[in-house]
């Protein structure tokens, strides 16, 4: 049992103190470079990138605004559930439920409308 531990930290040592050296040319590091800025300068001027990105960020910020609206009216319908449920007691603690709740819903669409205005904002400034 004891050669076992041995063995087992004798692999965990070698397998993190196991470095990779790796040498290169100069030259080749320079030529990566000068490569690696043609291919972002020749992305950057493509208009499909900017097409493909700008409907990547849309349909992300739809499916987010979909998630929340889904929560929220779920949430809305758990509190209203509950306060009908306890009856004199439920009602009284009624604002304090709902008072984050709305904040919430506020923040939620609020923050939407501002993804979306600078989202429509950056897209007509880049044409």
């Amino acid at each position: 049992m004891k050669f076992m531990k041995i063995i087992i930290m004798l692999i965990i040592i070698l397998s993190v103190t196991y470095v990779n050296v790796f040498a290169f040319n100069i030259g080749d590091v320079i030529q990566g470079a000068r490569d690696f800025l043609t291919d972002a300068n020749n992305a950057a001027s493509s208009a499909d990138v900017d097409t493909k990105i700008s409907g990547t960020i849309k349909s992300l910020a739809s499916a987010g605004l979909a998630i929340g609206t889904i929560v929220a009216v779920c949430s809305g319908i758990v509190i209203a559930i509950s306060s009908m449920a306890n009856g004199a007691y439920g009602k009284a603690h009624l604002k304090e439920a709902l008072t984050p709740y709305i904040i919430a819903c506020v923040v939620l669409f609020a923050a939407w409308g501002i993804w979306a205005a600078v989202v429509e904002i950056m897209e007509n400034s880049l044409q």
